[in-house]
């Protein structure tokens, strides 16, 4: 990322890369959008904290409307159920999903069949039995934030 702000005017802090990265585990379009979005708040050349949640809300829209968005033409109880995954930031039991639900007062019936459902579609990860989990950080993060 350094190497292609050369020349450019702006720097982006080591806090700013290091989320980012953290952010896209790598993902070069996901890269892409989110350091445009940054490079565009920037503020006399530099891009650091302060401009990190404008840049990331701004990412977050544009992949939604542009990606996220396709894997959200899913049932309404898929959704509740991909809205309480959210929440986790590692692979979860359902018993602790049913809670969420709960907290949020989501009414999942069945929510293992809809799970199963999101796995098959390839929306969520199952990386061990009975365990759920939405891999992509800047897609949680839209699930979160935005749905």
């Amino acid at each position: 990322m350094k190497e292609f702000l050369k020349g450019t005017g702006v720097n982006f802090s080591d806090k700013v890369t290091d989320l980012v990265f953290e952010f896209t585990q790598g993902h070069l379009f996901e890269i892409h959008v989110l350091c445009f979005n940054l490079y565009n708040c920037e503020m006399e050349g530099e891009v650091g904290l302060q401009q990190w949640n404008k840049g990331l809300e701004k990412g977050l829209m544009y992949l939604g409307n542009s990606v996220f968005d396709n894997y959200l033409s899913i049932s309404q109880r898929e959704r509740e159920l991909l809205a309480a995954l959210s929440y986790f930031d590692k692979p979860v039991e359902l018993i602790k999903i049913i809670q969420k639900c709960k907290e949020l007062k989501l009414d999942i019936n069945s929510i293992s069949q809809y799970a199963r459902r999101l796995v098959e579609k390839k929306i969520i990860s199952n990386p061990s039995r009975g365990n759920y989990f939405i891999e992509d950080r800047l897609f949680r993060e839209y699930v979160k934030n935005f749905r």
